[in-house]
């Protein structure tokens, strides 16, 4: 990652972090792997928020800043003309062209804003937002502490956006079968069975993240790859079962699970191609395992007090029981 987008990623992640977007809370081994139970979090918004603010040069300009407007971070005085950087913007000058001839325009800043983005992505909308709201707002003369903050906030609430509901309905399972003790018991095995198979040990997804990001090591993120691997394959194999008429609404509801966290780490994966994506997805990843949890205590009180099944050891039924208490 070059210094450019990682000081644009900086920009973005200390956003959210200031924004309040940035949740990650203790995950406990819910989806029954074998999970850290408390995230080492505390070094990672620090460090973006350091980012956020710091000034090398010390001309009032942040280190960010000066990317956006083309001066030199290490340089406080980027144009020679005896005024710093900062107090050019905020006179409305140019930090680039020596004075006197040197005052700002919009057409002038319009250009800076659209360089090296990647608007197809939810990055590069977002940094393109920033830049382009961030430049109007230092230029204007309402700026202060108060209209930044503001700005801040609402950019961190566009960041949060709602990602696509991939549940799936009723009408998405095709084997439906008559609830009998045979076809349930059957169900369970079955659905019992695909988990097993699928399963894997790993630490808690997140954890992986922030490691990656936290050391710049891209590599760390193939860790992620069996973990989507896993969901996606009980995904693929637990939809074509044959699921009980009674038990179509559990059935799509783990479906729903599966698939949500699937799409959740996938993101996560892709956080140098597109960090705001993947911090989004992070934000809503407890809610997805929170929600597989759900699933599989239902699936549980389904077979055990709605039948009366009780799966032996060697079932492979029984492993509901063993991942929820």
């Amino acid at each position: 990652m070059n210094f450019r987008s990682k000081t644009v990623f900086a920009v973005i992640f200390g956003v959210l972090v200031i924004g309040g977007v940035f949740v990650v809370n203790s995950l406990k081994n819910k989806a029954g792997f074998e999970q850290s139970t408390t995230l080492a979090t505390a070094s990672a918004p620090k460090n973006a928020a350091d980012l956020l603010i710091r000034d090398e040069d010390g001309d009032g300009l942040r280190d960010w800043e000066e990317i956006l407007w083309k001066t030199d971070p290490k340089n406080p005085d980027t144009d020679g003309d005896g005024t710093p950087d900062g107090a050019e913007v905020r006179e409305g000058r140019d930090p680039t062209v020596a004075g006197p001839d040197d005052r700002r325009t919009a057409t002038k800043i319009a250009p800076r804003t659209n360089e090296e983005q990647a608007p197809r992505t939810a990055t590069g909308e977002l940094a393109r937002d920033v830049i382009t709201g961030y430049l109007a707002l230092k230029q204007s003369d309402s700026f202060n502490a108060v209209t930044e903050a503001d700005f801040v906030n609402t950019i961190a609430q566009k960041a949060y956006v709602d990602i696509a509901d991939k549940s799936f309905s009723e009408e998405d399972i095709k084997n439906i079968v008559p609830a009998t003790e045979e076809t349930v018991r059957a169900y369970g095995n079955a659905l019992g069975g695909v988990i097993i198979a699928n399963s894997v040990t790993n630490e808690n997804e997140a954890v992986i993240l922030l490691r990656a990001l936290s050391n710049e090591d891209k590599k760390e993120l193939e860790k992620l790859e069996p973990i989507i691997a896993a969901y996606d394959n009980m995904f693929a194999d637990a939809r074509g079962l044959s699921v009980p008429n009674d038990a179509r609404a559990l059935h799509t509801a783990l479906l729903s699970s599966f698939n949500a966290l699937s799409e959740n780490i996938r993101a996560m994966k892709a956080v140098y191609e597109d960090p705001l994506s993947a911090l989004v997805h992070l934000g809503v990843y407890q809610k997805s395992a929170d929600s597989l949890y759900t699933a599989l205590k239902n699936l549980k009180a389904y077979f055990k007090t709605a039948h009366g099944i009780a799966f032996s050891a060697n079932e492979a039924g029984s492993v509901f029981a063993r991942l929820v208490p």
